[in-house]
C-alpha cells in the first residue's frame, strides 16, 4: 500500500515508508541522537501498515537576539495550543510541553524567553 501525500489536487505524490533495520536504528540513535520509533498503521493517508524507523524531537529555532517577549510569546503560544496542533500535524500528538524543555529533547541551549514560560508553568527549576 502506498501512502498518498500532496497539496490540493494540484501535486500528488505515492509514498512508501520502508522500515529501517534494528541494527541500523541502534547505529543511528547511538550515533546522532534519534530515538526508536514506530510509525503506527494509518498514521498517514493510505499507509494501513506499521514501520519501524527512527525519528527525532521536533525543535523550534530562532536566532539568540530574538527579544525575550517574543520568544516567550511564541513558546506559550505553541505549548498552550498542543491539541491543535496536533490536529494540523499528526507527528506533534507525542508533543509534551511539560518536558519539551529538557536538553536531552532540543540538544542546544534554551532562549531566555523560553526558559521564563516554562519557568512560570512551574515545569523547568
Amino acid at each position: 500500500m502506498r501512502a498518498s501525500h500532496g497539496v490540493g489536487n494540484r501535486h500528488r505524490t505515492d509514498v512508501r515508508f520502508l522500515p529501517v533495520r534494528d541494527d541500523v536504528i541502534k547505529a543511528l540513535c547511538d550515533k546522532y541522537g534519534y530515538t526508536p520509533l514506530t510509525l503506527p498503521a494509518d498514521a498517514f493517508k493510505g499507509q494501513n501498515y506499521t514501520v519501524k524507523t527512527i525519528g527525532c524531537h521536533t525543535t523550534l529555532l530562532g536566532l539568540k537576539n530574538i527579544p525575550v517577549d517574543v520568544a516567550y510569546g511564541v513558546t506559550k503560544a505553541v505549548c498552550e495550543n498542543k491539541d491543535t496542533l496536533a490536529k494540523a500535524h499528526a507527528g506533534l500528538k507525542e508533543f509534551e510541553p511539560q518536558v519539551s524543555w529538557r536538553p536531552d529533547k532540543i540538544g542546544m541551549d534554551l532562549h531566555p524567553g523560553s526558559a521564563k514560560f516554562y519557568k512560570e508553568k512551574g515545569w523547568m527549576k
